[in-house]
């Protein structure tokens, strides 16, 4: 990817994910009714890759929004770093550690 698409891509991707949070979609809904995998549309909300034609439609008939709007969206976020996740569903490492000495315990009785 060229280095002037990279703050587009970016931008896109912000408008992305600020759109979906407005709409309170999951990226798991938002990938099926736009028919995406949900990986791919990560992907397009980190800035790693570029969305083609298609998918920009589909994504904004998805979200019941104008493609026009998506695209002005995008302008305004264009050179800005996606947001970062939110991550909740882990449970914290400690715990995961004491699970797997407690496994390891119970393996060698």
């Amino acid at each position: 990817m060229a280095k002037s698409a990279k703050p587009l891509v970016l931008g896109f991707g912000c408008a992305l994910t600020a759109i979906r949070s407005e709409k309170n979609l999951t990226q798991e809904v938002l990938a099926v009714r736009a028919d995406l995998h949900r990986t791919y549309l990560s992907q397009l909300e980190r800035g790693v890759k570029a969305p083609t034609l298609t998918t920009l439609f589909g994504l904004s008939s998805a979200m019941g929004i104008k493609v026009s709007q998506l695209v002005a969206r995008a302008e305004s976020f264009q050179g800005k770093s996606p947001v970062p996740a939110k991550r909740g569903g882990a449970r914290p490492r400690k715990a995961a550690a004491k699970t797997v000495v407690k496994t390891a315990a119970k393996r060698r009785k």
